[in-house]
């Protein structure tokens, strides 16, 4: 995870292209339970993970 983006480990990247939009959580058993979903853009896909960034 970085300032504007986080790759994710997928099992099958192949349902993924790049510009795709979604709205993702992120989780932790540290953070804040309530944060809203983010808005976030497959910017490259690999064979065993995705690249997303950030939308604001």
């Amino acid at each position: 995870m970085s300032e504007s983006g986080v790759l994710v480990e997928v099992a099958t990247s192949s349902d993924f292209s790049p510009g795709m939009l979604f709205e993702a959580k992120v989780l932790d058993p540290d953070w804040d339970q309530t944060l809203p979903p983010l808005m976030m853009k497959v910017v490259r896909v690999e064979r065993d993970g995705i690249a997303l960034e950030f939308i604001v």
